[in-house]
């Protein structure tokens, strides 16, 4: 398996997106620190990497760069379950993602959506690693750090009061 050390850093107010590759890899997306996720009824724990609270990890079978930089940082909920996941523990009301509103796809309105973006980029930054194998070490990252806004794939004990009030959250039309 590959090591930790092999991950690099990215904080999206400091570097570049072109330093992210345009490749498939996995993602690991932490808290700055002193920072926090927005508080619930109930409380997560993190455990840490770099000494950094590890919030979500994911993948990107095509390109890092896209994944990261413009889907979770910039883009809208309606194609980031992170975005969709930060915006539901702040409160923010869903808007249908198309004209097709019984598809059931979800975003939020543009003022949400910014304020989204620059929490992130404010509270936020990632670890990225080039790999073709990168299902596996999403299974291992996830299985091994319990992230608490990871709700698929996640079925460690620990964090389930928070992740099963998040999904109801983000079931919340």
């Amino acid at each position: 398996m590959t090591t930790l050390k092999h991950f690099k850093h990215f904080d999206p107010l400091k570097n570049n997106k072109e330093l992210i590759p345009d490749s498939a890899g996995v993602y690991m997306i932490v808290l700055k620190k002193n920072c926090k996720l927005p508080k619930l009824e109930c409380d997560y724990c993190c455990k840490k990497l770099f000494d950094k609270e590890v919030i979500y990890v994911g993948i990107s079978s095509k390109s890092l760069r896209n994944r990261d930089f413009r889907q979770h940082f910039n883009g809208n909920a309606g194609s980031s379950t992170l975005r969709k996941s930060i915006g539901s523990l702040f409160g923010f009301k869903k808007i249908p993602r198309s004209q097709n509103q019984d598809d059931g796809k979800t975003k939020f309105n543009e003022k949400d959506e910014g304020f989204i973006s620059d929490w992130m980029r404010r509270n936020l930054e990632f670890y990225y690693l080039v790999h073709s194998n990168y299902d596996a070490i999403e299974n291992f990252l996830i299985e091994n750090l319990n992230p608490p806004l990871n709700l698929s794939k996640n079925s460690n004990a620990e964090n389930l009061e928070f992740r099963t009030l998040l999904s109801k959250l983000r079931s919340i039309k």
